[in-house]
């Protein structure tokens, strides 16, 4: 955590929630929180805002939002780059069953309040296989993650096709007759 400087700039991280990846959240001056402390995150470390953990708000930080900032109420937590790929991390955190269980770990008194604190989180369990399975389980997601968004792309285009050539053909009728 930082001392926060009233004159300072600060460029924010946020974190969609079920699985989403983070992004950048905009620029703060320090004049404008009312929080003493921010923290900084660096690429590849795990981070979540406790407020959000519930709905899989979890990223690791990617390369184009080292060095961001974001209040006390987000966590942070280096990865064992020994045992584990933050990419193949950032795989899990994007896992339902993961989601699932940070939703029953988290606490508080309503549904929009719940937080999940950093001893329930790192309760969590992830299957962790040697880092060269680790690698190839990342490919095969990411192969698969660039098929859907063209498939949705695709779909996208497909759906515009019907009303576009509906409005071509009525038109052209309409000039006509």
């Amino acid at each position: 955590m930082e001392d926060v400087e009233p004159d300072r700039q600060y460029q924010l991280l946020g974190v969609h929630s079920l699985g989403r990846g983070a992004f950048p959240a905009g620029t703060m001056s320090g004049s404008e929180t009312s929080y003493k402390k921010l923290r900084q995150f660096r690429t590849g470390q795990v981070c979540y805002p406790k407020l959000m953990g519930w709905q899989g708000a979890f990223s690791t930080v990617p390369k184009s939002l080292d060095g961001c900032y974001a209040s006390p109420e987000f966590v942070g937590f280096d990865v064992d780059s020994a045992r584990a790929s933050s990419m193949y991390i950032d795989q899990c955190l994007r896992w339902d069953s993961l989601v699932k269980a940070a939703s029953a770990a988290s606490s508080g008194t309503n549904a929009n309040r719940r937080r999940l604190q950093p001893q329930d989180f790192l309760s969590l369990s992830i299957p962790l296989p040697d880092l060269s399975a680790q690698s190839k389980i990342n490919e095969v997601l990411n192969a698969a993650e660039k098929v859907v968004a063209k498939a949705k792309v695709a779909a996208a285009h497909a759906a515009a096709i019907l009303p576009a050539a509906r409005n071509e053909i009525f038109r052209e009728l309409s000039q006509t007759g």
